[in-house]
């Protein structure tokens, strides 16, 4: 069960596991009408799709998680991706705006900074809560492999170690990635930059 935090280079990682899996594979999620609604996925969201996909070996997927008792449904190995929090947190920055320098203002990377949603975002999907403590506790005992995107290539040949699936063929093509380094000139803002640092202190 890959869980997939974003912006950590998962778009890319859920292509090598469709192209390796086929229809052994499944990105979970909720149905449109309840993603607003439906927080984190569950035992019965498994077992829905355990119906659709009789051969299911993998799930991926935001909602996609290690607290809310998947494994109920199924024996699970979790797995997941980090990256750098201030780097990750300035690209979901940019994405949100579409990687328009225009709309990438002081003030709106303050708004984005204070929205709750945001912050601490690694800590989150890894724990369910802000609380870096109970994330390393999760990384402990219920998550068996860590990738992380500075060091993607090197990642993947661990995973292909610690998965050791004869399916898993690791070569990949970069997907829903930014071109290059964004020049974005606030992020020599020292204010700036310490609120991006205060926004993801616990994923520090």
């Amino acid at each position: 069960a890959f869980i997939h935090i974003p912006k950590t280079a998962g778009s890319t990682l859920r292509a090598i596991l469709r192209r390796s899996f086929g229809p052994r594979h499944c990105d979970l999620r909720p149905w449109a009408f309840q993603r607003k609604s439906h927080g984190w996925l569950c035992a019965d969201d498994l077992r829905f799709a355990q119906r659709i996909y009789p051969r299911l070996d993998g799930i991926s997927g935001h909602r996609v998680n290690c607290f809310s008792g998947l494994e109920q449904a199924a024996d699970l190995r979790f797995f997941t991706w980090v990256r750098d929090p201030v780097a990750r947190f300035v690209s979901l920055f940019l994405y949100s705006k579409r990687r328009r320098l225009e709309h990438c203002t002081r003030e709106e990377m303050m708004t984005f900074c204070a929205d709750p949603f945001h912050r601490n975002q690694q800590t989150l999907w890894l724990s369910g809560t802000d609380r870096a403590a109970a994330a390393v506790e999760m990384l402990e005992k219920r998550i068996g492999f860590v990738g992380m995107m500075e060091v993607f290539d090197e990642s993947l040949v661990l995973l292909q170690r610690w998965l050791a699936h004869p399916a898993l063929v690791i070569t990949y093509a970069r997907r829903n990635a930014g071109r290059g380094r964004v020049a974005w000139p606030l992020l020599d803002d020292p204010e700036l930059r310490g609120l991006i640092e205060a926004a993801n202190r616990e994923d520090q």
